[in-house]
């Protein structure tokens, strides 16, 4: 970082990192992420890629994505979502996509989950309907915390292979998940 408080995004973007942001260290780790956006088809339209910001703060590692933002103090800082239930939502022109992460290998890795809009996940925000006005509309388990786990990968023609399924299964475990639903199209080596 220079005595502006700028660093240089893998992406080639200057970004001002807010003096709010706590780093005792003043280590930072970078990265640049392709994200997609599914499609009614189960095809993927790519977003532009986004800077990715990791740095412990002291206490706990904090992640900012928001980095298309021109100014970073309007951007949401999160950290790993099973210590803190923090979610963003990202906005590309007018395309949200609500996410949350998980930092792992001491900043080194960043994993970014976002909500995918398929029959398991809608099942799922069926089942946990809260309606405290109307409780004849609840669902089965009113409020009930839902993890969303998008295993179809844009970058193999939305498909996923078995160890996407095993990954999930083990983030579930890791994160003490009580049900899970699943729901898949097909299977036969690629999901």
């Amino acid at each position: 970082m220079d005595s502006n408080n700028y660093l240089i995004g893998l992406s080639g973007k200057k970004l001002k990192i807010p003096k709010n942001w706590k780093n005792p260290s003043g280590k930072w780790h970078l990265g640049l992420k392709a994200l997609y956006k599914q499609t009614i088809s189960k095809s993927s339209e790519k977003l532009p890629e986004i800077d990715c910001i990791v740095w412990f703060n002291g206490e706990k590692w904090c992640v900012c994505i928001e980095t298309y933002k021109k100014d970073l103090n309007n951007a949401k800082v999160l950290t790993n979502f099973c210590d803190e239930n923090e979610y963003g939502i990202l906005d590309f022109k007018g395309n949200e996509i609500v996410y949350c992460i998980s930092v792992k290998n001491n900043g080194n890795l960043l994993e970014i989950f976002t909500r995918n809009f398929d029959s398991g996940s809608n099942v799922a925000l069926i089942t946990a309907a809260h309606f405290p006005n109307n409780p004849k509309q609840d669902g089965l388990a009113p409020g009930a915390q839902i993890i969303s786990m998008k295993i179809w990968n844009p970058a193999i023609n939305n498909s996923a292979l078995l160890e996407h399924v095993h990954k999930a299964l083990e983030k579930c475990i890791e994160m003490k998940v009580d049900i899970i639903i699943y729901s898949f199209s097909s299977f036969g080596g690629y999901l």
